[in-house]
């Protein structure tokens, strides 16, 4: 079983997000005509639910072997906490997959950028620009180990596993 959440049919902290949650099978995960289609396209057992990103809870949509995370991160306010809400309801020994925006700053230590306004893509919903570096200190923070396995301009996809809680 896999949960989509995605932002890109909807703004994290300026409006509902979209969580698609997926039974066997993968379909779109945005909430709109979009996700419709595929949805009657592949006879999909999905079910759409608009959820905050930190009202994710395993008591709430359960726990899934696959998570995606996609065009999410830089629009929370609260990033950390939006990872480990992502990771909770991952299975244990699942992957959560995250595709992020990346800045790489002349230093290579782990900073953010405060967005006030809207100086990346003229979108006021962008809260953060962060470096890879920060990425991977986050991923760690949220107990999530993860590798890059994309990168395509100022974006890149990590493949992540759970840390062990113990």
């Amino acid at each position: 079983t896999s949960i989509d959440y995605c932002c890109w049919g909807g703004r994290e902290d300026g409006q509902p997000c979209c969580a698609a949650l997926q039974f066997r099978e993968a379909s779109s995960a945005e909430d709109g005509e979009g996700y419709r289609f595929a949805h009657a396209q592949l006879r999909s057992k999905a079910r759409a639910v608009r959820i905050s990103v930190y009202d994710l809870h395993p008591l709430i949509v359960g726990e899934f072997d696959i998570v995606y995370f996609a065009g999410v991160l830089y629009h929370l306010k609260h990033p950390l906490l939006g990872l480990e809400r992502v990771a909770s309801v991952c299975k244990p020994g699942g992957t959560v997959i995250i595709e992020s925006y990346v800045e790489d700053f002349p230093e290579q230590d782990p900073l953010l950028r405060f967005l006030p306004g809207d100086e990346v893509n003229k979108d006021p919903t962008n809260w953060f620009a962060m470096s890879s570096a920060a990425h991977m200190a986050m991923f760690s923070t949220a107990r999530l180990h993860c590798s890059e396995v994309l990168s395509f301009g100022k974006r890149r996809v990590w493949s992540c596993k759970q840390l062990n809680t113990d």
